[in-house]
């Protein structure tokens, strides 16, 4: 599994998705991967998921199939939960 942010680069959400990644970085030494929501990728999997607004969190499959998201920048996971999901 992975786990991916999905977020838009110089926005207003820029820094609280940059300082949630160092954190869970920090405190488990796993890798949250940042993913800016208008690369090809990026829509791609926004499109894939239905994911409208950002920076939404997303624990996926091998085969990018959701396993669990988080869309609300107010309920994120805890680093330890989300570090379940995280390889």
């Amino acid at each position: 599994m992975k786990v991916i942010m999905l977020f838009r680069p110089n926005s207003e959400h820029d820094t609280s998705a940059n300082q949630y990644a160092e954190n869970f970085h920090r405190a488990t030494g796993k890798k949250l991967s940042l993913m800016d929501y208008d690369s090809p990728e990026g829509a791609d999997l926004a499109g894939i998921h239905d994911i409208t607004s950002i920076p939404a969190i997303l624990a996926l499959r091998d085969d990018n199939s959701l396993v669990e998201s988080w869309l609300e920048q107010d309920k994120w996971p805890t680093a330890s939960e989300l570090s379940f999901y995280a390889q």
